[in-house]
């Protein structure tokens, strides 16, 4: 399994205990109780955006982790289906990515 797929189901299974167990889990998803979102990845970038938020939160952004260093996509609308993008191809290549939220 790759790291960003451990990545991945590490998340959905943190939220699923963050939210009592109500949790949507599905191909490149990143939804979490009551949210309408979606991310894509590649060998270096990776996007997320939503169409409706998980309850409490207005905006999302992708984060990720390069083989050299770090980058973190702009905060968009949870509401918008903006994407926000993170990108590692200056910086050695997607080691793992993720949505954040606030």
């Amino acid at each position: 399994m790759s790291t960003l797929k451990r990545r991945a189901a590490a998340i959905a299974a943190s939220l699923t205990l963050a939210t009592g167990g109500i949790l949507a889990v599905g191909t490149n998803t990143a939804t979490a109780a009551g949210a309408n979102c979606q991310n894509w990845w590649d060998e270096n970038t990776f996007a997320v955006w939503c169409y409706s938020p998980a309850p409490g939160y207005t905006q999302v952004r992708a984060e990720v982790q390069c083989v050299r260093g770090t980058d973190k996509g702009p905060w968009v609308s949870a509401t918008s289906g903006v994407k926000s993008y993170a990108y590692c191809s200056d910086q050695g290549g997607l080691v793992d990515g993720w949505p954040r939220w606030r």
